[in-house]
């Protein structure tokens, strides 16, 4: 998988930089045909973070953004918005697979 980050406004440190990484390498165990995924962390204000999560399939794109005051806070939501996705699409193709299985018998 490839995996871009970008720090905008602000330095993330290497150890923020590695968990973020990290963290968007354990996506797969959702779903397993990620081919790209792009993370971006905006500190533009003092009062209001972002993090933006965009993953790309052979057939799909997967995005959750979150804001918070906290970075860490930010980047927590918007990983669990695309957790909830990938486990969402990988439930509809299981269910395609078995509805396939069902009518064959």
């Amino acid at each position: 998988m490839n995996i871009q980050f970008t720090a905008r406004h602000f330095r993330a440190s290497e150890t923020l930089k590695a968990s973020v990484v990290a963290r968007a390498e354990d996506l797969t165990r959702y779903y397993e045909n990620i081919t790209s995924a792009h993370i971006v962390l905006d500190a533009e204000d003092e009062i209001r973070k972002k993090a933006e999560v965009v993953l790309n399939t052979k057939r799909k794109s997967i995005t959750g953004k979150a804001e918070d005051e906290k970075m860490g806070a930010a980047i927590d939501s918007a990983f669990d918005k695309v957790e909830r996705q990938l486990k969402k699409v990988n439930q509809k193709i299981k269910e395609h697979k078995q509805e396939g299985l069902k009518r064959s018998l």
